[in-house]
């Protein structure tokens, strides 16, 4: 495999993450989000798995990878940020802790297109 179909593919995972991300933080910040929202419990899942040592799916790996290499402090209390998302109503007290993955992710997805263009190895 090259390592453009490489980039290519792991920037169509960093962005299906970011676009979870993006929409679970937009309805946060309008208010119509709740526990039971699809999307919303869809990043729960993801960020309780990387937590965990073992995620059960690439993806939960590929996200803890992504994030650890851009900043080592966001994985700390993943599990709780997750579950915190599947219990609180309004969850607008995650919102910063949310953004601030958002940017880190963002980060990632720029580099690897930077990288897929070819101008870093």
């Amino acid at each position: 495999m090259s390592s453009n179909g490489l980039y290519s593919g792991l920037y169509a995972q960093i962005r299906d993450c970011a676009e979870l991300l993006d929409d679970v933080l937009l309805h946060l910040k309008i208010g119509d989000s709740n526990a039971s929202d699809s999307k919303r419990r869809e990043l729960a899942r993801l960020l309780e798995a990387s937590d965990e040592s073992i995620g059960p799916d690439y993806a939960s790996h590929l996200f803890k990878a992504l994030v650890l290499e851009a900043d080592p402090e966001l994985t700390k209390n993943w599990s709780r940020l997750g579950q915190a998302l599947l219990s609180a109503d309004s969850g607008s007290e995650l919102i910063p802790q949310l953004e601030q993955l958002a940017s880190s992710i963002e980060n990632q997805r720029a580099a690897m297109l930077f990288r897929m263009r070819g101008r870093a190895c």
